[in-house]
């Protein structure tokens, strides 16, 4: 892979399940085990939203509320998360995917341990990606033409442009979005919550021209829960994960090492 890490904001890995109806009940023992893990930090976290039920023809929104429970390390560069239905791992402190996948997998096993989880429904692998550049440089040199020709198609006067791709290979699906700001700070996606994560000074303390590359991969299908196969899964995942971030970068970001 010819392309560094150097600017990856966020990494996050997923695994989602048959709702556990006494997840509660067991998250005493998964907190012992991530406090082990140097997971020690917790959060509960009630997170509201709504139910679209239905009587007759009749359709309404009913709330509810879902019970979030966060695992963080001590630096805050990384934590899990668990609710009835899923487990999410985000880290802001990305350095080669080896690592990041062993630490997922460590906290899978923790879950696998107390929870009774035979299969699972979904896998997924989402990597974000902002490209920030020195004074003096146009973002639009750092990457693909099709995108640098939507950012300039009205002219100098663009505050930002954003492109979506949606594809499939085989049972995988992904979506590849890239925005492009004229002038910008952080900023997340509406369905990203950094969960009080501390990201890197490069990234927090820039402004101006930048780029950020949203791509989320990911298998819909039943799958029986081991470490080794979900450990497959991800490595084909983060291979087409590559694939996209390359065809959205230009040839110049490919040998500056983005």
């Amino acid at each position: 892979m010819p392309i560094k890490n150097t600017s990856v904001l966020l990494t996050i890995a997923e695994i989602r399940f048959e709702p556990i109806l006494n997840i509660q009940e067991l998250v005493p023992s998964v907190q012992d085990d991530f406090r082990m893990a140097q997971y020690g930090e917790f959060l509960h976290m009630r997170n509201q939203g709504f139910h679209v039920t239905q009587t007759g023809n009749n359709k309404s929104l009913v709330p509810t509320t879902h019970d979030v429970y966060q695992f963080s390390d001590s630096k805050k560069f990384s934590h899990f998360r668990l609710n009835n239905q899923c487990l999410t791992y985000q880290s802001s402190n990305y350095v080669d995917f080896e690592t990041f996948l062993a630490l997922f997998l460590e906290g899978l096993f923790i879950i696998s341990k107390v929870l009774d989880v035979p299969t699972i429904h979904r896998v997924g692998l989402r990597f974000l990606d902002k490209l920030v550049i020195q004074k003096g440089e146009k973002i639009q040199n750092y990457l693909a033409p099709s995108e640098s020709q939507l950012f300039e198609k009205l002219g100098a006067n663009t505050i930002h442009s954003q492109s979506e791709i949606r594809h499939m290979a085989g049972d995988i699906q992904l979506f590849n979005r890239v925005k492009i700001f004229k002038h910008g700070t952080l900023e997340f996606p509406k369905d990203i919550e950094p969960g009080g994560l501390v990201f890197k000074e490069k990234f927090t303390s820039y402004e101006g021209p930048s780029a950020t590359i949203d791509t989320d991969v990911f298998i819909e299908k039943n799958i029986h829960l081991t470490i080794a196969l979900i450990k497959k899964y991800l490595y084909e995942l983060h291979d087409l994960n590559i694939v996209a971030f390359e065809a959205s970068v230009s040839d110049i970001a490919k040998k500056v090492g983005f």
